[in-house]
């Protein structure tokens, strides 16, 4: 019996060992309403600010500390990865032991007994709060380019250096100037090089390819075909 309780003691310890080189908290809950902590690795306290034990203890519950707004979606996920037998893939706000919000992005699979019921749900948790804030700061720049865009009194584009110059990015000041929406010219295969004045080529490539190849800027006036058939200048 002594070396029974020694392997399990050692089996537990190497356990623990694991789990605190793991960057995230790793837990095993109950698979029910309630779902009660069974086991959750210290890491909690890092990354909520709440202690492992309290969650163990019952005083504390995932769902409770989960941000109103994202719950019914984490429940959401759980309850399609315990009906499907799959792994459940979620990010959702965890509520601060110091009152603000974290991001975290919370994976895990399910243990099922003999009918099929779930009985066991092993999970990891990691804090994503600092790739959160790098996506939400991307999204704001991307926002005000967009804008200051939109203010410009002309068409902002960029094109590939190809035969036809096909488009990546056109403002949506294009139409104004072609009739066409931008769309057209990033997913409908519209080319600007296309609706140029036929004596338009014949000058622009000269004054572009020497900017290209000098890494220098160019400009130039031609004209631009709209969409009835007449051209404007630009």
């Amino acid at each position: 019996r002594k070396s029974v309780e020694q392997a399990l003691n050692a089996s537990q310890q190497q356990i623990q060992t694991m789990t605190h080189s793991i960057p995230g908290v790793v837990l095993r809950a109950v698979a029910d309403d309630h779902w009660n902590i069974h086991y959750m690795s210290d890491a909690m306290a890092t990354i909520s600010g709440w202690p492992a034990s309290a969650f163990v203890a019952g005083e504390l519950s995932l769902p409770l500390l989960t941000h109103p707004d994202d719950l019914p979606n984490v429940l959401t996920h759980l309850e399609t990865a315990l009906a499907e037998h799959t792994t459940y893939d979620v990010e959702h706000r965890l509520l601060h032991r110091d009152g603000h919000y974290v991001w975290v992005w919370a994976r895990g699979v399910a243990s099922y007994d003999g009918q099929g019921k779930p009985l066991w749900v092993d999970g990891l948790i990691m804090d994503i709060s600092k790739r959160k804030m790098m996506e939400n700061a991307l999204e704001a720049s991307q926002a005000q380019i967009t804008s200051l865009i939109r203010s410009l009194p002309g068409i902002a584009l960029r094109v590939m250096i190809k035969d036809d110059w096909p488009v990546k990015f056109i403002s949506d000041a294009v139409e104004v100037f072609t009739g066409s929406p931008a769309l057209a010219f990033v997913h409908g295969g519209l080319y600007i090089a296309t609706l140029l004045h036929p004596d338009t080529l014949e000058m622009l490539l000269p004054i572009v390819a020497p900017a290209i190849a000098d890494h220098t800027t160019y400009s130039i006036e031609y004209r631009l075909r709209y969409h009835g058939g007449s051209y404007r200048w630009v």
